[in-house]
């Protein structure tokens, strides 16, 4: 394979850059409606919007961009990919033409934002049922209800696409902010990525109309693929947190001195940038080889993708650590952009597949491969 960055790669990465801005910036929020739609309308105005609904689609340029919008912010990146990335890719996937037309449209356009909703208390995806359930009501439509909690971008969301189980198997229900029985709680109160917004819903007895579903099926396909997406989603903001720490911490370490000089002059440090480097270098490598996998249907896509998921984010974590620690007291004040990213950096390890169930699913993956 051909690690390189082509031309058409590179194009999409400067076009994220020149929408959403290049520099690292601390504190920035997209928590309300007022300041996310904004930076949805810049996004949908990027040849990004139409790449990640495309069934073939360059993994690598994707996740370039991804990595850009977390270089400028983690939380700005999470925002955006909770509320229109993976929500777009559910409705090109599977939604009807008239779903697409009604839902997706508006997303890809930056008119409006969504949220996926799927987690619950104690649930594995992979291989657990839903305890949000739906029950045939007449004819044409359906009546839901449940609990979804940690639901990234649900507080400013004008739609959601909540998973239930049904006796046919998993759907995907389309409900609007005003549906009636839908609660939307309030912003929880996060120890990382601030700057967006994570809430819960309640569905108290929604009926939901039969042209307003996504499926039943008899298999977890769908489920499958969001959390693929999920965990490339997280692999890319990984990548883009360890660059815009790795940056900060080796500007810093130029320019404060100690005992006359530079910190940068002393071993300590120079073992702790070359450690941080060697990460950066290693987790970019194997994401771009985990989504070269993908494209290429390798047989060990599986096991790549979660070696990527578990080492990109760990390394995110460290190097979060490692930042902080070169940095000292000035790393550790509030609104210090690493001080922000060692609090996001924790969040990667146990979202999508956690590293601890990455590391079984590497396992069987390896198991069925050999």
């Amino acid at each position: 394979m051909n690690y390189a960055i082509t031309e058409a790669q590179q194009a999409l990465r400067q076009e994220m850059e020149n929408a959403l801005g290049a520099s690292p910036a601390p504190g920035l929020s997209i928590s309300s409606r007022e300041k996310l739609l904004p930076s949805l309308k810049a996004l949908a105005e990027t040849s990004y919007a139409k790449t990640i609904v495309k069934e073939k689609y360059d993994r690598i340029s994707v996740m370039l961009a991804q990595k850009s919008m977390a270089v400028k912010s983690p939380s700005l990146a999470l925002g955006l990919m909770a509320g229109m990335t993976i929500p777009s890719r559910l409705l090109a996937a599977y939604a009807s033409e008239e779903l697409k037309k009604k839902y997706l449209s508006p997303l890809l356009e930056g008119c409006a934002s969504a949220a996926v909703a799927v987690s619950e208390a104690g649930m594995n995806i992979e291989n657990g049922s839903l305890t949000t359930s739906a029950t045939v009501a007449g004819e044409d439509a359906w009546t839901l209800q449940g609990t979804k909690n940690y639901v990234w971008n649900a507080p400013l969301a004008d739609f959601f696409l909540v998973a239930a189980e049904t006796e046919q198997g998993p759907a995907w229900f389309l409900l609007e902010r005003d549906t009636a029985g839908l609660e939307i709680g309030s912003a929880d109160e996060t120890l990382g990525f601030q700057g967006c917004a994570m809430g819960s819903l309640t569905i108290n007895n929604c009926q939901v109309d039969n042209d307003l579903v996504i499926g039943p099926c008899s298999n977890r396909n769908s489920l499958t693929a969001l959390r693929k997406w999920q965990n490339e989603a997280l692999i890319s903001i990984a990548l883009g947190l360890i660059e815009r720490c790795y940056i900060t911490a080796l500007s810093y370490a130029k320019q404060h001195k100690s005992g006359g000089r530079p910190i940068i002059s002393y071993q300590e440090i120079g073992f702790k940038l070359a450690e941080i480097m060697t990460l950066d270098q290693t987790a970019q490598l194997l994401a771009m080889k985990a989504s070269w996998a993908q494209e290429t249907n390798s047989r060990d896509t599986d096991a790549l993708l979660g070696c990527a998921k578990v080492f990109c984010c760990e390394a995110a974590e460290k190097t979060a650590s490692e930042c902080l620690q070169i940095m000292g007291g000035a790393g550790y004040v509030k609104d210090n952009l690493v001080a922000e990213s060692f609090q996001d950096a924790k969040y990667l390890t146990i979202a999508g597949v956690s590293s601890e169930i990455s590391r079984m699913m590497i396992a069987d993956a390896v198991l069925e491969m050999y």
